[in-house]
């Protein structure tokens, strides 16, 4: 059986993107990864979208994560998002 693949947004262009990451963390690590796979989507302060691995998410601010993503994440445009992605948690 495929898992439904979650996006998980996080960050934003708010001041409540440290809110947003928290939230993030708490959707990670409370679905059943039986049944899906979640995906970390940050979104930048610019609202552009990044694909991140879980270890920035895990153990870092919007701006450590931020100041990461040119080496570490990839770059995603909002219209080849549902390639990625099932369904997204925001």
């Amino acid at each position: 059986m495929n898992k439904l693949r979650v996006g998980v947004i996080l960050g934003g262009m708010s001041s409540e993107r440290e809110v947003s990451l928290n939230s993030g963390r708490n959707v990670y690590d409370n679905l059943d990864r039986d049944l899906y796979e979640s995906i970390p989507v940050f979104m930048d302060g610019e609202g552009r979208l990044w694909i991140i691995p879980w270890q920035l998410v895990s153990q870092n601010t919007t701006v450590d994560i931020a100041d990461s993503l040119e080496r570490d994440a990839r770059r995603i445009a909002y219209e080849d998002l549902k390639r990625e992605i099932d369904f997204a948690f925001i």
